[in-house]
């Protein structure tokens, strides 16, 4: 089983002007919800369930979610404007930690990923994964640190340019177990 979490509970203060009424993930690329790319996405990859954390403006993503995808699970973090996305993941792997499944993708709610990027993280054997490697530096890209056997040590914003392996797409796979771990910590 696949289950997709979306993080969508951001305030999106970097695009002021235009998430003042409406909440960054339902904002439009090429006259389609950035949401959408992200469950049709994680739909074509497989994914048997997909839970959103929403937080601003909440209402809207859960009145979309129902008019256009019924199947989504709403997780609302009430906090989210003195918490962050850790805090979100924590409240989505609180409601699937008594699930049975063998891959989980989560990713933030502001980007757009072709659908072949999700289905290449699922077919792809290995259960823990991070989407994405580039040699260019960005300040405001999240960023990994890797060790041996390439596995990944640290992911922040905060990662320096020369410890600094490479740029996330903030799109995340990994298995039952190491969700478990994170839910602990």
């Amino acid at each position: 089983m696949i289950v997709g979490i979306i993080l969508a509970a951001g305030v999106g203060s970097r695009l002021k002007g235009s998430t003042k009424k409406i909440p960054k993930s339902l904002l439009k690329v090429a006259n389609k919800e950035i949401l959408s790319y992200q469950i049709e996405g994680l739909k074509k990859s497989g994914a048997d369930e997909i839970y959103i954390v929403t937080g601003y403006k909440s209402d809207q993503i859960t009145k979309y979610c129902s008019e256009n995808y019924p199947f989504v699970q709403i997780i609302e973090n009430d906090q989210f404007s003195t918490t962050n996305n850790m805090f979100s993941l924590e409240l989505a792997l609180d409601k699937i930690k008594d699930k049975n499944f063998d891959s989980l993708l989560i990713n933030n709610a502001d980007c757009i990923y072709d659908s072949q990027i999700y289905k290449s993280l699922v077919k792809d054997p290995r259960d823990n994964l991070v989407a994405g490697k580039s040699n260019k530096y960005d300040e405001e890209s999240m960023k990994a640190t890797v060790g041996n056997e390439g596995k990944m040590l640290s992911i922040s914003k905060q990662i320096d340019e020369k410890t600094s392996y490479g740029i996330t797409l903030d799109l995340y796979k990994m298995n039952k177990e190491v969700s478990l771990f994170l839910h602990k910590k």
